[in-house]
């Protein structure tokens, strides 16, 4: 199992060119997206895995663009490929499907009947996911639960556990209240599902956006879930204004495994 990491940008990171925050894990023949935010399919073009290569699609929650917008990008491009691309399997929570039928319609697409390469649905299917054990498949089991970030009409957002002979990584997602008053601090305040999902993982990849969550909080996360090793993410280029060796001595105040301070475009191992 391997994690490349595509996007560490949180919401504005776009105009400095950070993408979007996402994740590729990779087991056997297997490629799992983990969301699709900005400038995700230009991240995959200059990495060794290509979007045509993609045949898992997970998403944490529809309601913030930075984790979604590049999604009619990356379906599309991948049907560019001169072979067939693989079939494309999309999870997320209730409304996916409806979300991708919105996308990929006549209206949005008049000619999506008349090219091969327009109709994303001759390659891709969509499900609408709960939480517990969502999907097992020959190599992998993929698990999930809500967590404490919901829209303004209170649209859920999961975060996921993929268990593996190879390893086992936990992704976040978003966490905090997705619309914190930014003069008060109501920190990480995890949700017990969340920390149980992750315990004894060996990689948490962890939301280290300073809208969500403070150093110290993630660093409670990680000391309650205990993985051996945690990639920060969703932290732009310096995240809560900090150099990264201050923020890992932040967070090791309260988890002794190893931290990452995530990279675009940087292969990490599950060891």
């Amino acid at each position: 199992m391997n994690i490349l990491v595509l996007g560490v940008g949180g919401p504005g990171s776009i105009v400095n060119l950070r993408a979007g925050s996402s994740e590729v894990i990779s087991i056997g023949e297997d490629n799992i997206l983990i969301d699709c935010g900005w400038l995700v399919s230009t991240r995959l073009l200059q990495s060794q895995i290509k979007p045509w290569d993609i045949n898992y699609l997970l998403f944490t929650h529809l309601f913030h663009p930075d984790h979604t917008v590049d999604y009619p990008t990356f379906a599309l491009g991948r049907m560019k490929n001169r072979t067939k691309p693989r079939q494309l399997k999309v999870y997320g929570p209730e409304g996916t499907l409806n979300y991708s039928k919105a996308l990929f319609n006549e209206t949005m697409i008049p000619d999506i009947n008349l090219y091969d390469s327009w109709n994303v649905w001759h390659t891709i299917s969509v499900q609408d996911i709960g939480t517990g054990l969502v999907l097992e498949t020959e190599h992998w089991k993929l698990y999930s639960c809500f967590t404490n970030h919901q829209g303004a009409h209170g649209e859920p957002s999961l975060a996921y556990k993929i268990e593996s002979s190879e390893g086992s990584v936990a992704i976040t997602g978003d966490v905090g209240p997705a619309r914190r008053p930014h003069n008060t601090d109501l920190g990480y305040a995890p949700n017990r599902e969340l920390i149980e999902l992750a315990r004894n993982v060996d990689v948490f990849i962890m939301d280290s956006s300073g809208a969500h969550t403070t150093p110290e909080d993630l660093g409670r996360a990680a000391g309650m879930a205990n993985p051996k090793k945690i990639i920060l993410s969703h932290c732009d280029r310096k995240p809560f204004n900090l150099e990264p060796e201050e923020l890992v001595n932040r967070i090791r105040k309260f988890h002794s495994g190893k931290i990452v301070v995530g990279e675009e475009l940087e292969t990490y191992s599950v060891d």
